[in-house]
């Protein structure tokens, strides 16, 4: 997780994540730009 991206989490709930620790899962994304989802289902 980036910095910015951790700042705007905290500018936008700072009351549910006030005192915790925010945990990037390291999940790759292996979709190109703006690439259609395909449903699974």
């Amino acid at each position: 997780m980036e910095k910015v991206q951790r700042q705007k989490l905290s500018k936008k709930f700072p009351n549910s994540l006030k005192g915790k620790r925010v945990i990037c899962l390291d999940i790759p994304e292996n979709y190109e730009y703006s690439e259609p989802s395909i449903a699974v289902g």
